[in-house]
């Protein structure tokens, strides 16, 4: 049972590490509930916010 358990410990691992990494990327957010995603829009697909920034990182930045 030793094994299923390091095999969890370790899927969870990775899940955890996925989610930061999807929720730090992004080259634009929501002011209102801190979405981030790829390119401009004029809506948060999230909450449907008009509060749309760039975030200064990503593809779009500099621009």
């Amino acid at each position: 049972m030793g094994i299923f358990r390091e095999l969890g410990r370790q899927v969870e691992q990775l899940k955890a590490s996925a989610t930061a990494a999807a929720e730090g990327s992004g080259d634009h957010r929501c002011a209102a509930c801190d979405a981030r995603f790829e390119g401009q829009r004029e809506r948060c697909p999230e909450c449907g916010s008009a509060d749309v920034e760039p975030t200064g990182t990503g593809a779009g930045a500099g621009e």
